[in-house]
């Protein structure tokens, strides 16, 4: 006995292959071409990786500082850096007997009395500390005298007088081979024959009153 194969209707069909798990793609073409059946795929899952992901870094440019060389910060210099900036002073005359006489001040002053060969002329000159002259003035040696108080000259000023506290255009000094003094002056107004010892006393005058000090040269 021969079996009858049975059309299914197109809806039964497609319930079949559903059931089976199996997908039908029937396009439209000839009623004569069989539809192709393709299988169902899964998507591809991709895992995560448990290696930490490794971050190239950029090295940053390096600030420039101006220049190769680093400037160092100045200390304001030492003593010797200052008073070499200022240019030295000789005192020393070409000819003459030079006296030099230190005064403590607020701002000490150098006194330099210089008598020169002939023994007719003396030259009176004040300095502050960095060597500026702050008075400057001749003076003609005139009616020398001996008596009991010591040798005396009578001094005309060619400019105002050396002395603070007089006004008048003559004087009387006493000079010797070692000491230039006024008459009737105290023991601290001598101004004594040009020495180391002088000029140390005042350079340490200046920077005892914070003022800078020139180089002072006999």
């Amino acid at each position: 006995m021969k079996k009858k194969m049975l059309a299914l209707p197109a809806m039964a069909a497609t319930a079949l292959i559903v059931l089976s798990g199996c997908s039908v793609v029937i396009e439209d073409g000839p009623k004569n071409q069989e539809p192709t059946a393709q299988g169902t795929t899964a998507p591809v899952t991709t895992e995560p990786s448990d290696e930490p992901t490794e971050v190239e870094e950029t090295a940053a440019p390096e600030a420039s500082d101006g220049g190769d060389q680093e400037t160092e910060p100045s200390d304001g210099g030492s003593d010797q850096e200052t008073e070499s900036k200022l240019p030295p002073l000789k005192l020393t005359p070409d000819e003459g007997t030079l006296y030099l006489r230190a005064v403590q001040a607020f701002s000490p002053r150098l006194e330099s009395w210089v008598l020169n060969e002939a023994g007719d002329e003396v030259h009176f000159v004040e300095y502050n500390c960095t060597g500026q002259a702050q008075h400057d003035v001749y003076g003609t040696l005139t009616d020398y005298e001996t008596n009991d108080e010591g040798e005396f000259y009578t001094v005309t000023w060619q400019g105002p007088n050396p002395q603070e506290s007089s006004t008048s255009r003559t004087d009387a000094l006493e000079i010797t081979e070692r000491i230039v003094v006024p008459k009737d002056a105290g023991s601290d107004e001598i101004a004594s024959a040009g020495s180391e010892a002088v000029l140390n006393q005042y350079v340490g005058m200046c920077k005892g009153a914070g003022e800078m000090a020139v180089t002072f040269l006999l």
